[in-house]
């Protein structure tokens, strides 16, 4: 067995994937599988296929609703005989207000389109191993995506990936390289341990005193807090040699 020394940070960061790819689900995908990001959005469609909608021109589309209310804004700066047509023009049918926009308001630009929700892979964000680093991804940057939302897909004979992913699920042995200062809390308790938050090499908060019973509890409760592995008890003596 060979050993490979890496900085405390690539350690933690190596232990929680593993520990993310043997508990994340597949979404029924065969492995080895990985993430993308698959959007949505309307694209022209032949006549007749997905849904109708009127263009005004200028890359502008507007529902029926839209067009209407458009109507409505806009009547006053047409004659009285325009507007007594629009009393009469049904408000609920697509083909009837485009007639009346095209003829009685000058906007021959205005007509029925078609339009279809196509669905694709985000090429701007490449793959994820894992599904909690994607959803992630979207959270932060689902304003540069259309309808964001993660996609599991399986790397059919993608042999190297899978061995990758084979030697990250059980090939590592996390055994850190040198014995941590940290005692176990199993030990028993002598009311001479104190809590701290450490992040690498410095303290995030000054040592407090735990004499309670359920120490093991409010060590669990703090790193649920503020991130695994961050609360940390020792003795008096360990700190100062900190």
């Amino acid at each position: 067995m060979r050993t490979i020394q890496i900085s405390d940070e690539d350690y933690e960061f190596l232990k929680d994937l593993q520990h993310e790819l043997n508990t994340q689900t597949n979404d029924g995908n065969a492995d080895p599988v990985y993430w993308g990001v698959m959007e949505h959005k309307m694209e022209p469609a032949p006549e007749g296929c997905g849904d109708a909608i009127i263009y005004m021109g200028d890359g502008a589309t507007m529902t029926t609703e839209e067009a209407v209310r458009y109507v409505d804004e806009n009547i006053h700066d047409y004659s009285e005989e325009t507007q007594e047509t629009w009393k009469d023009v049904d408000k609920n049918w697509m083909d009837d207000v485009v007639t009346f926009i095209q003829d009685e308001m000058d906007i021959h630009e205005c007509r029925v389109v078609w339009q279809e929700e196509k669905s694709f892979i985000s090429q701007e964000t490449g793959a994820f191993i894992t599904k909690r680093a994607c959803k992630e991804y979207i959270e932060k940057c689902h304003y540069n995506h259309s309808k964001p939302h993660t996609y599991a897909m399986t790397a059919y004979r993608n042999f190297e990936l899978g061995r990758l992913l084979k030697i990250l699920r059980g090939g590592l042995d996390f055994e850190p390289v040198t014995k941590s200062i940290w005692r176990d809390v199993t030990e028993e308790a002598d009311l001479k341990r104190f809590v701290i938050l450490w992040d690498g090499d410095q303290f995030m908060s000054p040592p407090c005193r735990w004499p309670f019973k359920d120490f093991e509890g409010f060590v669990m409760a703090m790193n649920k807090k503020y991130g695994a592995h961050y609360t940390k008890w020792t003795y008096m003596d360990e700190i100062v040699k900190l």
